[in-house]
Order: C-alpha cells, then sequence, then structure tokens
C-alpha cells in the first residue's frame, strides 16, 4: 500500500510540477520570525518541537481561521522549525501558542498558495532544500527565507499536488497509530508475563 502511494505520488509530482516561472516566499506569503524566549513569561504557552511533530501528523485542520496576535500561532498556519528543518500546518491544539526564535511562522496567502502544496514544498522538494542548504548564512534569517525561489503552478496543478501529499502524510499517521498499538499490546503482554489481560 505505502509504495503504490509513493509511486503515485512520484507520478503525479512528475507530471503537474515542472518549471514554471520563479517566485520568491515572499510574494505569496508574509513571513516573520518567532521572539526571544526571555520575553515568554510562562514555558506552558510556547510553542514546542515536540508541538511541531505532532502537528505534523495532523491532516485535519482548518483553514479559515485569521491571525490575531503577531507571534502567537494559530490552525492552519505554516510553521517553519529551523533546527529541524520541517514545516507543519498548526493544528487546533496548538493553536495560540508563542513561537519562540526557533521558529519561522508563513502566514500564506490562499488566493496565490494551496497550504499542501506549500507544505509540500518545505518538506520535500529539492528545491527548497538546496536553497536551504547553500546558504551562506550560519543561522538562517527571515530575509533570507524571504528570498528563497518557489515555482509556483497554477492553483488546479497545486492541489493536485497538495491532495497527494496530505494523503501520504495521513497514511504515514495512520500507521505510527498502529505501531503504537502494538507496542502497548506488546508491553503489556510483557508486564504481565506473557498473560494478555484485556483491562
Amino acid at each position: 500500500m505505502k509504495i503504490k502511494l509513493i509511486v503515485y505520488t512520484y507520478y503525479v509530482i512528475k507530471k503537474y510540477y515542472k518549471r514554471w516561472s520563479g517566485m520568491k516566499l515572499k510574494d505569496v506569503a508574509d513571513i516573520s520570525m518567532g521572539i526571544n524566549t526571555t520575553r515568554i513569561t510562562n514555558v506552558k504557552d510556547a510553542y514546542t518541537y515536540f508541538d511541531l511533530e505532532n502537528d505534523i501528523k495532523h491532516v485535519n485542520v482548518s483553514f479559515n481561521k485569521k491571525k490575531l496576535n503577531l507571534h502567537e500561532t494559530y490552525e492552519g498556519e505554516i510553521i517553519f522549525g529551523i533546527a529541524k528543518s520541517l514545516a507543519a500546518i498548526v493544528s487546533k491544539k496548538n493553536s495560540g501558542k508563542i513561537l519562540s526564535l526557533n521558529f519561522i511562522e508563513i502566514n500564506y496567502n490562499q488566493n496565490k498558495i494551496d497550504p499542501w502544496f506549500l507544505l509540500y514544498y518545505f518538506n520535500e522538494s529539492n528545491q527548497f532544500k538546496r536553497q536551504l542548504f547553500t546558504t551562506s548564512d550560519m543561522r538562517l534569517s527571515v530575509s533570507t527565507f524571504k528570498n528563497f525561489e518557489i515555482d509556483v503552478p497554477n492553483m488546479h496543478k497545486q492541489q493536485v499536488i497538495g491532495n497527494v501529499y496530505r494523503l501520504l502524510r495521513k497514511y504515514d499517521s495512520l500507521v505510527d497509530q498502529k505501531k503504537d498499538r502494538i507496542s502497548k499490546i506488546i508491553n503489556q503482554l510483557l508486564k504481565n508475563g506473557g498473560n494478555f489481560k484485556n483491562e
């Protein structure tokens, strides 16, 4: 099943993601850095890499929310974790948290770019990775990030690629859930000396 999905993903991207006229990230989104951690008064209010990894697993999010406060996450916003070089769409659970300097927030224009296509660009595209790993910045800056090039197809083609990428993320999430359930069963068997008890 996974192999078929990967092959289908490759086929769709190869078919639709060709070289269109280049744009820069700042042309399709408002981009800003988080704040210094010393300005976050309550640690529990801070968005963390644990939150980022959990948000990567979420595929059912609303994109109709509006940003109320700068540096505060909202459902449907894209967050890029600098240390891990990964992006995620903020889930409802992690909405309202404060972003530190470890993160870049991407408030994209939905009239110009599909959020799942943009997430694919950050996490999978060679175009982004090539620019990210060849930058001369000691630490990735907002100004450099804003000027990264992105080839943007028309909205229909973006949505085709974005939907396939979302399905791939959903499949990975389901596999992880199944692994967690199996791990719990095995641990329970070991705890009970090999005798399974349904508690």
